[in-house]
């Protein structure tokens, strides 16, 4: 589906939200350790994404608080080393860390506009299940107003 269209949602815009979301519960310092905790933390986790789309507003109102959503449940230093692979190896700790704002920044502007296809969205948890050393995997509904549901 084409994604120059708002009002159109493609498979890739879908990924974005759940693989945004996916990311902040997977590599979160508050990580579950059980299917109730897994479920409490992902419903906080959409129901604060969809309080900052559903209320609108410009880029700079709207990607700092995604911006302060990866630091609060991801661990963006995490996820920007994996990002950066092996040179990380070889950076220097300001550089490093220079890194990571970017990175974190880059987060925002990358998964921001992506989750404003979901204004008005409702968003449903159907289960979650304890996969040991792998953690809890929580599964939901997204219901769109332009697509039909999809788990």
């Amino acid at each position: 589906m084409p994604t120059s269209n708002s009002n159109n949602l493609s498979r890739r815009s879908v990924l974005a939200l759940t693989g945004g979301a996916a990311a902040f519960a997977v590599a979160s310092p508050a990580a579950a350790v059980t299917p109730a905790q897994g479920t409490a933390l992902v419903q906080k986790i959409i129901n604060e994404i969809l309080a900052i789309t559903n209320q609108g507003g410009s880029d700079a109102v709207v990607l700092p608080k995604f911006e302060k959503m990866f630091d609060r449940y991801a661990d963006v230093p995490i996820i920007a080393q994996t990002a950066m692979g092996a040179p990380w190896r070889q950076a220097s700790s300001s550089q490093r860390r220079d890194f990571i704002v970017a990175f974190r920044g880059y987060l925002a502007r990358k998964y921001g506009p992506r989750f404003r296809d979901y204004q008005g969205a409702k968003i449903d948890i159907t289960g979650a299940q304890d996969r040991g050393s792998k953690g809890v995997l929580v599964t939901s509904i997204v219901r769109a107003k332009t697509i039909p549901p999809f788990e």
